[in-house]
C-alpha cells in the first residue's frame, strides 16, 4: 500500500493535467513558475523554437523534494533530479509546455536540463520547436497560461531573449503579476474569479510575447 500511495503522490505533483480530478472548492495553484524564454529565428526570419526556464516557487520546491529523493538518504543526486525533469516534462509534453502561438504547438524536445539554485528552489530549463516555424512577419504572438490554473506563470522582468532575430525587432511582455499566496488580500480579484471557472477571468491571465519587428 505504501509504494502505492508514493506513486500516487508523485503523478499528482507532476502531472498538471491532473487538476481536473481536484474539487473547484478546494482549487488553487499548486506551482508559481517564474519563466524566462529565449525565441530562436532561422535565415528567413522564422520563428524556429522556444528555450524556457522555469523558476519554481520556493514552497513547491521544498515539497517535492521529498519525492525527487527517491532512496530517502537525505541527499539529491543528479540522477533524482534528471528522473523529476523527466517524469516532468513527459506530463508537461501532454499540453505542449503551455505554450502556443497563433495555435501553433510545440513538439519534441531538443534538450532540457534541472538544477537546484542556491536558494532551494528548482530551475527547469528546456528547448522546444514549434511543429510549424512562425512565418516571417510584422509580429509574432507566444503565450503561455495554464487555464486549469494547476500552475499560475508570471514573466521575470527579464524574461525575453531574441537569437537570430533580424535588426529592429522588440519582444513586449504582458501578463499577471507574482502573487502571494500568503496574504490573500494583495490578489486581485481576476485571480479568484479564474479559479472559480471564469473563462474570461482566465484569459487576462495569459502571459504574451510580442515581438515586433520591422
Amino acid at each position: 500500500m505504501g509504494y502505492i500511495i508514493r506513486d500516487l503522490v508523485g503523478v499528482v505533483l507532476s502531472v498538471i493535467a491532473l487538476l481536473v480530478a481536484v474539487s473547484r472548492a478546494d482549487a488553487h495553484p499548486h506551482i508559481l513558475p517564474t519563466v524566462r524564454t529565449a525565441i530562436t529565428f532561422d535565415a528567413q526570419g522564422r520563428a524556429t523554437a522556444v528555450q524556457h526556464t522555469w523558476v519554481y516557487d520556493l514552497a513547491y520546491s521544498t515539497f517535492v523534494k521529498r519525492d525527487i529523493d527517491a532512496n530517502k538518504d537525505g541527499i539529491i543526486s543528479r540522477d533524482e533530479l534528471a528522473a523529476f525533469a523527466k517524469t516532468q516534462l513527459d506530463a508537461l509534453a501532454e499540453h505542449s509546455y503551455f505554450t502556443t502561438a497563433g495555435g501553433i504547438e510545440l513538439g519534441l524536445l531538443t534538450s532540457h536540463s534541472i538544477e537546484m539554485l542556491a536558494d532551494g528552489r528548482l530551475q527547469l530549463t528546456f528547448t522546444a520547436p514549434f511543429k510549424t516555424p512562425l512565418a516571417r512577419g510584422d509580429q509574432i504572438v507566444i503565450e503561455i497560461h495554464d487555464p486549469s490554473m494547476f500552475a499560475y506563470f508570471t514573466m521575470s522582468p527579464d524574461g525575453v531573449r531574441l537569437i537570430g532575430a533580424r535588426d529592429g525587432c522588440q519582444p513586449l511582455v504582458t501578463g499577471p503579476q507574482p502573487v502571494d499566496l500568503r496574504n490573500t488580500r494583495s490578489i486581485p480579484s481576476v485571480f479568484w474569479q479564474a479559479l472559480d471557472g471564469s473563462k474570461a477571468a482566465s484569459l487576462q491571465l495569459i502571459n504574451r510575447i510580442t515581438v515586433t519587428c520591422p
